[in-house]
């Protein structure tokens, strides 16, 4: 049985955590509070000592370490030791600025360039060529992979992804949350892109009778039991996300509540 991952805000609705060397999608709403979760999840994995990762592509460094030291996370400590990076994709597509390349020892592809023919060349020396061992048993946290669409297609992502992302990121034994904002791409794309991971997470929010109302829901985890009730979020003044163990979503939430319309 392959070694878990257990997060404290998972922990009621996968009961044996996360899996290393396992690939999960994120599908969020751009109204939700998948990004703020994402930060709640960082925090928690640093709080236990988890190496972690958090992948930028749609926001600034800085803004990401003043979150986190929001919510209690020493960030200049946790990088000094290589418990906690910032990988920046991000810089590198506005122009402003230098993007930060440097981790530990090894230097990111990820900051160099946005186009996969790229990542894909160094990603292969890397699966045989081998990394230091603080490369692996990571927690992988992407903020919007979808950006990555905006300069390369679907099919280079798909292949991309298919044939370096999963077999790199298995070779280093990381647990890898991707995200895809929903309604941006092809239903083809999210169903190729859903059928190379091991779990899908949905994001969702809709109006309520008190204002906008956040939820999300493990849609599926294979090989592992999960609860896939929509699970309603709170965002505390501090940034930190929890949810409602016991709170029933909407009964119009989903694809058919969509279909139907607003109340």
């Amino acid at each position: 049985m392959p070694e878990p991952l257990n997060l404290p805000f998972l922990k009621d609705v996968v009961p044996a955590g996360l899996t290393y060397g396992a690939n999960y999608l994120v599908e969020f709403e751009p109204q939700s509070l998948w990004y703020e979760t994402m930060l709640t999840l960082a925090a928690e994995a640093l709080a236990e000592n988890v190496r972690t990762d958090l992948h930028t592509f749609s926001h600034i460094p800085k803004e990401v370490r003043d979150a986190l030291s929001r919510l209690g996370v020493n960030v200049a400590s946790s990088e000094e030791s290589d418990l906690f990076r910032v990988i920046d994709s991000f810089t590198v597509t506005t122009g402003i600025g230098l993007p930060e390349r440097k981790l530990g020892k090894v230097e990111r592809y990820q900051s160099k360039s946005i186009h996969l023919s790229i990542w894909a060349d160094a990603a292969m020396h890397e699966i045989t060529e081998g990394v230091p061992d603080i490369e692996h048993r990571r927690l992988h946290l992407d903020d919007n992979l979808s950006v990555l669409a905006q300069y390369n297609d679907e099919k280079a992502l798909v292949d991309y992804w298919r044939t370096r992302f999963v077999p790199w990121s298995r070779s280093l034994h990381l647990s890898v949350l991707h995200s895809l904002t929903t309604g941006v791409h092809s239903a083809s794309f999210y169903n190729q892109f859903e059928a190379l991971c091991d779990g899908i997470f949905d994001f969702q929010s809709r109006e309520g009778e008190n204002g906008m109302e956040q939820y999300f829901r493990i849609r599926t985890i294979r090989g592992r039991a999960h609860d896939s009730r929509w699970r309603h979020l709170r965002l505390a003044t501090n940034g930190r996300v929890v949810y409602d163990s016991e709170k029933s979503r909407d009964k119009t939430l989903g694809i058919r509540g969509w279909i139907k319309g607003p109340k």
